[in-house]
């Protein structure tokens, strides 16, 4: 099935092909590279993008997750309320990294959408790119990516996937 995990080589915007242990299909690999703009896009476009792309696999996960998940996108609930959603429905210990960076580039992408000029851009874009440092993979995938907010919102969605690929076995 082409929703199994394997290894695949991959292009993500043309910046780079590199082997990733890959659990989104291809259509979903498409979509990624199609929306998140390359590194040489104004940053407030590419951290907006990231935050759609964030939410898009957030509300995904909470589908999945809750029995009547479809019913979250008829209400009002904003980014940082699913956030803790997922969170509250994910055993302790799973994933909570990816909350914590969730959480972060929400953070960042309110300085973009809520203020013309704010001063402390760069130290949200660091933290939000620290908080995806944690993960196992991250040394060894951030040697083929010159672009870290890329890599970050990938891992993201990336482990979102594999997290609902593993309950579904």
């Amino acid at each position: 099935s082409s929703r199994r995990r394997h290894t695949r080589y991959i292009s993500v915007t043309g910046v780079q092909t590199c082997a990733l242990p890959i659990s989104m299909n291809l259509d979903e690999l498409i979509r990624f590279s199609q929306v998140m703009p390359n590194a040489d896009t104004e940053l407030d476009l590419r951290v907006l993008k990231a935050h759609l792309l964030a939410e898009e696999a957030l509300n995904a996960y909470l589908e999945f997750k809750l029995p009547r998940g479809e019913l979250l996108s008829e209400g009002r609930l904003n980014f940082s309320g699913k956030n803790r959603i997922a969170k509250a429905i994910t055993e302790s210990g799973q994933l909570d990294w990816v909350w914590d960076a969730f959480g972060k580039l929400n953070i960042l992408r309110n300085s973009f959408a809520h203020q013309i000029d704010d001063g402390d851009r760069d130290e949200k874009l660091e933290k939000f790119i620290a908080s995806c440092k944690a993960h196992r993979q991250w040394s060894s995938l951030s040697e083929e990516f010159d672009d870290h907010l890329m890599l970050a919102i990938f891992m993201l969605c990336l482990e979102l996937g594999q997290h609902v690929k593993t309950i579904q076995g």
